[in-house]
């Protein structure tokens, strides 16, 4: 008889999501259907689409900001500037600093939710392409112990242990030139046969 529910996958650690700046509401991701996955990539194609847009727009208005403080700030340092001239560039200086603080805040909060985006459509796209398919696998990978290379030098065998037939191929591999050492077993051969024969 066969089972008439389908199996349900185990959750996606919410640490895991965390650290891969995801959002915990797509936990439950592996046990969505290829359909269900397709529209919710397209939704964070979209959602990525206006968040980079807004972006640019952000970068717009820091630059436009940009220039107006250094012109104002050029002109307030001009000979002859009347007092009143230098105050009214300084409120102007006020308004247009706490206008970019805000503007480079949004640009941070925009780059987070692009992050986000981005990184939710690449979990999505590989649990319905099959390249994750254990919730549990990517949640918890398995640990390897960290070597430093001085570590995996000394587990390299020396190059005087290497047999020739080894050696020769590395040396094919890296393009490195090399002479072949007579047969030794060959010579012996030939000093074996009888002369008077």
């Amino acid at each position: 008889m066969v089972w008439p529910f389908k199996k349900v996958k185990p959750r996606i650690r919410d640490s895991w999501l965390a650290q891969n700046s995801i959002s915990t509401r797509w936990s439950d991701a592996f046990n969505k259907s290829k359909r269900e996955l397709t529209g919710d990539i397209k939704q964070q194609s979209d959602i990525l689409l206006t968040h980079e847009a807004r972006l640019k727009e952000l970068e717009v208005s820091k630059n436009q900001i940009d220039m107006e403080m250094t012109m104002l700030k050029e002109e307030s340092n001009e000979e002859g500037i009347s007092e009143q001239l230098k105050r009214d560039h300084l409120a102007k200086l006020k308004l247009l600093e706490g206008k970019f603080t805000q503007d480079l805040d949004n640009s941070l909060s925009t780059m987070k939710s692009i992050r986000e985006a981005s990184n939710t459509r690449w979990l999505l796209e590989n649990i319905k392409n099959k390249h994750f398919t254990d919730p549990e696998r990517l949640s918890d990978p398995p640990v390897f112990e960290p070597k430093s290379w001085s570590q995996i030098f000394a587990e390299l065998p020396e190059t005087d242990d290497l047999d020739d037939d080894y050696l020769h191929e590395m040396y094919d591999h890296f393009g490195i030139a090399y002479t072949k050492k007579a047969n030794e077993d060959g010579e012996q051969k030939t000093n074996d046969i009888d002369d008077l024969v």
